[in-house]
């Protein structure tokens, strides 16, 4: 058995290796490990990159955590050390013709001991940093061992809260440079992994090595010619004469050649122009135009080093100017306001190794799809793969990128300091030429934390302990951080704010001045009603929960779902009194459901109906608000929470009412004391005219015209159209508004149902189908009604639909875009389900 594996590494090692010119040899070592318990002698295979969580898995060790009740089963895995183990072959040839080698984790999750034919190597103590170590005096030719091994991490963390004479708030967590969340969240389960998170190569060189280059670019008066500053970092072996070469991957066209004389590893910085670049723009303000860069280092002796960067040319500026009522906070992109519309990024995913580049493209299509301009990298998570920031480049979504400290206060000793310094510094480099790259925060709700959440009394601080901990936070946040980025963007401008939100959300100044998190609805219990009145400058978070469908939850449940109240999904909902919560939010407005199904419908329904409150009280008052990123996107394992898409990608009707609301124009109804307000606001870049056609319409499908109004509003800015008297309208009445432009097209449309849900009186639904089938292979399908319909939800297995969750206008027909998820699946009218409030209220 040890023959045919060491045969077989021998074929990994002829077939891997990437040839430079003779000077440099690439080898990936991501094949052959093997893993075990470090008190055990039991060898079993391992998948890198990994994790230990899923390598057990694999070999039904533990349960699958991310279904029914297991997560409580897997709790030890964290109390235990585990070691990886590969065994690979090295030639006599290589070990003579090469001087230097050596050897790259890109990433290790976290606390690792690394050991090379039984010497200690390195130690890592941070997730979010790669680690390269030079190895040639280490191999040897023949048979080579490396180990990595991980003590048990809680421990370790209990070992070093002990060190302090006081616990800082979140206790062990802090002390660990990796994702926050696997602590447990209120949405995300206790996983808290180990492993090798990403690629492990080793790499032979003689007289040149470069490492991954930086650059970061200044477009000035928005146009004309952008200036890029490129610093490359390079290895050599002896004195040489080093020719830079960049060049544009696709036209060929060279836009910079040097020659550099180096005696020994240095840092060259250059800087560069192009003239007349094409602009990148985020998500409804322009194209996202993105430039491949080659760039090329060769040294005398014809060893070449060849990378390829992905950039684009924008000016993004955080704007805080004080005014008469507290201080703006907005971006503005190119030299023009745009409003931020998107939800915060959470981990798509537990463990990182099952993220595959086809779910971020799911994912982050939708995004673009459903008209968001920013996402926001929450604090807790991680930084994310290169894919996702390569998407958000060439989708236009501009990232709010949190450094990953959430909702804590954290270690502020030198050793912990410096780690933090370097994570930074890695991150900023990987991610400066990114166009999407709009902030950098320095944390999630510490300092709100710290202001609002009584950590001081509950800890039993004394005042000295409490100054240590807010000043030794406030320098890694306002110093530590701030410097780290300085050094990747040189001086080049960056926007840095240091904490989200800048103000607790239970404080008038949260309105006025800064970002929001408002959290009154859900945390607070405030009604949905609260939205229009709590409205900030720029609102980074604010959410509500709402149930997966029915086949997500019998996947976490791993069984039918007779009972929301069933052992095997409690678990899934990790909020403590998130069942609770959203079952009186229902009972305050909506018909009591009677079965399962029509319970996971309503809370979707209410999600869409009182996010949808949210969003429309923000962009109603543009530009006083210029922001609304709501909480949060997609989920990190089935669950109820407060995402709009769920784990598998499923989206919940509030995705699609995000969708409709953040059109950059259109019609809101705003229910104002005794009277119901129309308003138009216009989130997009260029101004709108055109007419809004108010329509009342009888239970009956009666409707008529009772007024047109026509509508000249500029970029960023909303204005009440209409006013209706309460006192003159039915409690059961129906109103819709259209918005038509100049050429009488339709740009979008709102029904407002003026009672409360559960009060309405409505007809059970009679609809028409109609498939068209189009020449690309794509189908439509046209849906009427013949009166008025409140939340229709179109379920079609096999199939992906542009639109969802809708009121409908009776006798207005209403196109579907239908996308096979298999090809050649055809379109049945008899497969179409449908579920409104109608049914609901007539079962």
């Amino acid at each position: 058995m040890k023959i045919n594996r060491l045969s077989f590494l021998m074929f990994l090692y002829l077939i891997l290796p990437l040839v430079g010119l003779s000077q440099s040899k690439i080898i990936s070592l991501n094949l052959g490990w093997s893993f075990n318990n470090v008190d055990s002698n039991f060898w079993a295979p391992a998948n890198v990159p990994g994790s230990i969580f899923t390598d057990l898995i694999k070999l039904n060790r533990i349960p699958n955590p991310l279904i029914a009740d297991n997560e409580s089963k897997v709790q030890w895995v964290s109390e235990s050390g585990w070691c990886y183990r590969l065994k690979f072959l090295i030639n006599a040839e290589d070990l003579a013709n090469y001087r230097k080698a050596n050897l790259l984790f890109e990433e290790l999750d976290t606390y690792a001991y690394i050991f090379l034919n039984d010497s200690l190597i390195h130690e890592a103590h941070n997730m979010f940093v790669s680690h390269q170590i030079e190895v040639r005096k280490w191999l040897k030719a023949g048979k080579n061992e490396l180990k990595v091994i991980f003590p048990p991490m809680l421990p370790l963390l209990r070992e070093s809260a002990k060190k302090l004479p006081y616990k800082l708030p979140e206790n062990e967590r802090v002390f660990a440079r990796k994702p926050q969340f696997q602590f447990g969240w209120d949405w995300a389960p206790k996983i808290i992994n180990m492993g090798i998170s990403k690629s492990v190569s080793l790499t032979f060189w003689n007289s040149l090595d470069v490492e991954q280059p930086t650059i970061v670019t200044s477009l000035k008066n928005n146009a004309g010619i952008v200036h890029c500053s490129l610093p490359v970092e390079v290895a050599v072996s002896k004195s040489s004469i080093l020719t830079v070469d960049i060049s544009n991957q696709k036209s060929g066209l060279k836009y910079f050649t040097q020659k550099f004389s180096v005696s020994s590893d240095s840092l060259l910085k250059f800087n560069f122009s192009i003239n007349n670049p094409k602009i990148w723009n985020p998500t409804g303000s322009g194209q996202p135009n993105i430039y491949h860069l080659l760039l090329t280092v060769t040294d005398s002796k014809s060893t070449t080093k060849t990378y390829h960067k992905q950039i684009g040319f924008r000016n993004i500026n955080l704007v805080q100017t004080p005014d008469s009522i507290g201080r703006s906070f907005y971006f503005e992109v190119n030299g023009q306001p745009v409003f931020a519309k998107g939800a915060n990024w959470t981990p798509i995913g537990i463990f990182k190794n099952e993220n595959s580049p086809q779910k971020y493209r799911k994912l982050l299509t939708m995004a673009h799809n459903a008209g968001y301009n920013m996402l926001r990298v929450w604090g807790g998570g991680g930084y994310e793969d290169d894919i996702f920031y390569d998407l958000c480049d060439s989708l236009g979504i501009m990232v709010w990128q949190d450094a990953m400290f959430a909702s804590a206060m954290y270690p502020y000793d030198d050793v912990f300091l410096k780690s933090v310094y370097a994570e930074i510094n890695f991150q900023s480099k990987r991610l400066s030429s990114h166009p999407s790259i709009a902030l950098w925060c320095g944390n999630n709700e510490n300092y709100e934390g710290w202001a609002n959440w009584g950590w001081q009394k509950q800890y039993g601080y004394s005042a000295a302990d409490s100054t240590s901990i807010w000043s030794g936070n406030r320098k890694l946040f306002e110093t530590v951080i701030p410097q780290a980025l300085k050094e990747s963007y040189g001086n080049v401008f960056f926007n840095y704010h240091p904490s989200s939100p800048a103000n607790g959300w239970g404080r008038d100044t949260a309105y006025k001045t800064g970002d929001v998190h408002y959290w009154g609805v859900w945390w607070g219990m405030e009604p949905f009603s609260s939205y229009r009145k709590k409205v900030g400058r720029f609102v980074s978070e604010y959410g509500f929960q709402g149930y997966p469908s029915i086949m997500t939850l019998e996947q976490a449940a791993n069984q039918a779902i007779d009972s929301l109240n069933q052992p095997s999904l409690a678990t899934h909902q990790k909020h403590s009194r998130g069942y609770q919560t959203i079952d009186e939010y229902l009972q305050r407005d909506y018909p009591k459901p009677k079965s399962v199904e029509d319970y996971v419908y309503i809370s979707q329904l209410m999600q869409a109906d009182g996010m949808g409150e949210a969003i429309k009280a923000h962009t109603q008052r543009v530009p006083y608000c210029m922001g609304s990123l709501y909480w949060q996107f997609s989920d990190c394992w089935p669950s109820i929470s407060w995402s709009a898409l769920d784990y598998f990608g499923n989206p919940k009707s509030f995705y699609f009412a995000s969708k409709r609301l953040f059109k950059p124009v259109k019609p809101t109804f705003m229910k104002n004391g005794d009277t119901t307000e129309i308003w138009v606001s216009n989130i997009g870049n260029k101004s709108f005219r055109g007419t809004v056609m108010l329509i009342e319409i009888e239970q009956s499908g009666v409707k008529k015209i009772i007024g047109t109004t026509p509508v000249s509003i500029t970029s960023n800015n909303s204005s009440v159209i209409s006013i209706l008297s309460n006192s003159h309208i039915k409690p059961n009445s129906v109103f819709a508004a259209v918005l038509v432009d100049l050429q009488g097209k339709e740009i979008a449309e709102e029904v407002c149902f003026v009672n409360q849900p559960k009060k309405l009186t409505l007809k059970k639904p009679f609809f028409t189908f109609h498939i068209i089938k189009e020449a690309n292979g794509f189908t439509k399908f046209v849906i009427s009604s013949d009166v008025p319909v409140k939340g229709l939800w179109l379920t079609i297995d096999g199939f992906e639909l542009s639109e969802n969750g809708f009121d409908m206008i009776p006798r207005k027909d209403y196109v579907i875009d239908c996308t096979p998820e298999k090809p050649n699946t055809i379109l049945k009218s008899s497969s179409i389900k449908t579920i409104s409030l109608n049914d609901v209220l007539n079962r």
